[in-house]
């Protein structure tokens, strides 16, 4: 395999293909050593290979300076410049314990997984070739150049019978954006990848996403790179520019990583920051908000179902007017520049204006 899967999902699904399996296992073969010494022991017999070692088992062809081979534990121990290579993909370690029977390498010490476009490394790594299964361990960092896609963590799995791949403690997920604005950074205390019928990711537990202007929290997001968007559930809060939006769901929508719409649903709130002195907040309610963004800038925000809104007006110097609060089926706030330039109320509207001298108790229906 030449080109591993696309996107994130190659958080260890890049090590799937390290090793190519023949549909009959052969033995490990010495095909050079410099030099070989056999010794017999209490614990039985054992063999150490030196210099410009290579060994091969399968598609499997494994280089080192020094290895030993201990017949009572059926494993052999490669150090000293190892790297095991398929034809495509190399892994290197500063040892690594194979048991030819198993097929299954532990490898400890600047571990790296490299191909063409991607690289992986860890501290420790637990490799079986029989089923692909894989364990990482300490500092795992994935890179893969072609999608612009980093990942960290402090352990990595990955279970090919589920198509599942997971990576938790401190994850990171970083997708680079070509121009720099818009690249996308989700962090979780796990991270999972998922390539069944549909192929998404999934952040969970303490999720903050950053992207360009957007800072997002939530206990679980769900991110689908084909079709670009982010569902963010259970507690979301969004912060864009001046704007705090909140709700039982969000569903962020993407266009090549940038944002193009935000939409609310549930108990929706918008809201602003009028006038932080006096502690007055424009808010906007709704069953379903839509957020839109145009160029990077809030251009639209429509409330819909049982919407109302509490908006305190300013003249063009920036002088407090007074508020205004009303209730309708639909109520359409727009942006100039990203500041907030005229309100649009439909069907079944009601209001109630409080000029700038008002005295009195401003009541507000929320």
């Amino acid at each position: 395999m030449n080109r591993l899967i696309p996107f994130w999902g190659i958080i260890l699904f890049a090590l799937m293909s390290i090793a190519g399996i023949q549909p009959k296992q052969q033995g490990l073969i010495l095909l050079h050593a410099d030099k070989s010494v056999s010794t017999k022991g209490p614990n039985g017999v054992v063999r150490e290979f030196t210099g410009h070692v290579h060994f091969q088992q399968d598609t499997l062809e494994m280089f080192c300076q020094r290895a030993i081979y201990y017949a009572a534990q059926k494993k052999i121990r490669f150090s000293d410049s190892v790297r095991i290579y398929n034809g495509s993909q190399s892994i290197f370690a500063d040892l690594i314990d194979y048991y030819p029977d198993s097929k299954q390498a532990v490898c400890s010490g600047n571990v790296r997984i490299s191909t063409r476009n991607d690289s992986i490394s860890c501290d420790f790594l637990t490799y079986n070739f029989k089923t692909d299964r894989v364990t990482a361990k300490g500092n795992v960092y994935l890179l893969n150049r072609e999608e612009r896609v980093q990942i960290t963590g402090q352990r990595g799995w990955h279970v090919p019978d589920s198509g599942l791949s997971r990576v938790r403690g401190n994850a990171r997920f970083v997708r680079v954006d070509s121009s720099g604005r818009d690249t996308l950074t989700i962090t979780a205390t796990v991270l999972s990848y998922h390539k069944n019928k549909k192929t998404f990711a999934l952040a969970t537990d303490s999720v903050v996403i950053h992207q360009n202007a957007m800072r997002a929290v939530c206990d679980s997001a769900y991110y689908f790179p084909d079709s670009e968007f982010i569902r963010l559930k259970k507690n979301p809060h969004v912060w864009y520019e001046e704007n705090e939006l909140q709700g039982n769901s969000m569903l962020v929508t993407l266009d090549s990583l940038e944002i193009k719409t935000i939409r609310i649903k549930g108990n929706g709130t918008a809201q602003s920051v009028a006038d932080s002195v006096k502690g007055l907040i424009n808010r906007l309610k709704g069953k379903i908000i839509d957020f839109d963004i145009e160029q990077r800038k809030p251009r639209l925000i429509t409330a819909t179902g049982n919407a109302s809104s509490i908006y305190y007006l300013e003249n063009d110097q920036g002088e407090y007017q007074g508020a205004n609060y009303a209730t309708a089926d639909t109520i359409r706030i727009f942006f100039a520049g990203g500041k907030l330039d005229s309100i649009t109320i439909i069907g079944g509207a009601r209001g109630i204006y409080y000029p700038e001298n008002y005295q009195g108790e401003m009541k507000f229906a929320e």
